[in-house]
């Protein structure tokens, strides 16, 4: 009998149900399957998600934050330096498994995005603001 099967969590678990005793041994011999385009789309778009930075220049230098994940901040030359950097550093948090990542609720990010921003001392912004902050989405 050939059946298709998915591998998870270190259990094979076939596509549809296969008609056998409870608890027959069975010898398997597998071979992988290369995956669909459209698998590998959805894979991309269950494990992408997106954050929002808020982002400014600022005498020279451009500085910005992931309002959901406190903590990443960063600071860079240009504007596309910065989004790279928030990038890279909102990445490298969320996969520290070391790390306990303290997320805002969404409440908490609209009342950052409301208030004075005290990191860097100037008014709070959503989208274009009258602090010059620009609202942008960052994809991890």
């Amino acid at each position: 009998m050939k059946i298709k099967a998915t591998y998870r969590n270190g259990v094979i678990e076939p596509l549809h149900k296969i008609n056998l005793p409870e608890g027959q041994e069975l010898e398997v011999e597998f071979r992988v399957l290369p995956k669909t385009s459209h698998e590998l789309s959805e894979k991309k778009k269950e494990a992408t998600q997106t954050y929002t930075a808020l982002i400014r220049e600022s005498e020279g230098w451009w500085i910005g934050w992931i309002l959901e994940v406190r903590g990443v901040t960063c600071q860079e030359r240009t504007k596309n330096e910065l989004l790279d950097t928030l990038q890279i550093t909102l990445r490298e948090i969320l996969e520290d498994e070391t790390l306990e990542v303290s997320r805002r609720t969404e409440s908490e990010s609209e009342a950052v995005k409301a208030s004075d921003i005290l990191e860097f001392g100037v008014p709070g912004a959503s989208h274009q603001t009258e602090g010059g902050f620009e609202e942008v989405s960052i994809d991890v």
